[in-house]
């Protein structure tokens, strides 16, 4: 998919999150290192041209970094995911990846869309609580930027809330994160705040509906198991399928 995106022409590009996917079913797709290296390539490549947006799978290996496998222990992981491998940290590690992950953004604005890897829930972006829009993204990128480095120092923070719907049984919230929220179950659109997730492409896989951009309101779900992605020119928004 993305040596296809990168024939178009474009000024900008952004990537939505969950670089570091390793369930059992998809063992044997990529070999871990090589995954690795294309990614630290194409990141050096793009450099300014490129946003990239943090996914809940890749909060561990934000958390444990730079540990080796051997110096990890999975049981102590404030941000677990059960697709997080040891393998692929140490090899982040070995590649030097702290720019790549330290620097994954926790939500950017193109045009009217707030754009993150699974969505705001208004009690975390109230759409009128500041003047304007980017007021509030901008104390969301303060409240990130801390965040990230100090996982421990609160756990209860929103950020590593998951909800109920992806067996976060203990959380304190009743929905997840902008990195865990539930497109068919949490997931509410904000009056005069649209926005773009990804996310949801397993829960539509197995609730077999088809490969196309899920719509509420007027925010959108565009995680397509890699068959598409979406462009902006002139402020319209149109989806491209890429096979």
């Amino acid at each position: 998919m993305l040596d296809k995106v990168l024939e178009y022409n474009f000024d900008h590009i952004v990537f939505l999150g969950d670089y570091f996917d390793c369930f059992p079913h998809q063992q044997g797709r990529a070999d871990p290192r090589t995954w690795v290296s294309m990614l630290h390539t194409v990141y050096q490549v793009l450099g300014s041209k490129a946003t990239w947006l943090v996914g809940n799978h890749d909060l561990p290996y934000i958390e444990v970094y730079p540990k080796t496998s051997e110096e990890i222990d999975k049981a102590a992981i404030i941000t677990p995911h059960p697709g997080f491998t040891p393998l692929i940290a140490s090899i982040l590690a070995e590649y030097q990846m702290e720019d790549f992950l330290f620097g994954l953004e926790l939500c950017t604005q193109v045009d009217k869309y707030i754009i993150s890897h699974a969505g705001f829930h208004p009690k975390i972006f109230p759409p009128f609580k500041y003047k304007y829009p980017r007021t509030s993204i901008k104390k969301l990128y303060t409240t990130w930027e801390q965040q990230k480095r100090h996982f421990h120092l609160n756990v209860d923070h929103w950020i590593n809330q998951v909800g109920p719907v992806r067996a976060g049984g203990n959380s304190k919230y009743a929905f997840g994160s902008p990195v865990w929220l539930d497109w068919f179950t949490e997931f509410e659109d904000i009056e005069g705040c649209p926005q773009i997730v990804g996310h949801a492409q397993v829960n539509a896989y197995l609730r077999g509906l088809p490969y196309e951009p899920l719509k509420k309101g007027k925010s959108l779900c565009i995680d397509l198991a890699q068959s598409g992605y979406a462009s902006f020119y002139k402020g319209k928004l149109t989806w491209h399928d890429l096979f």
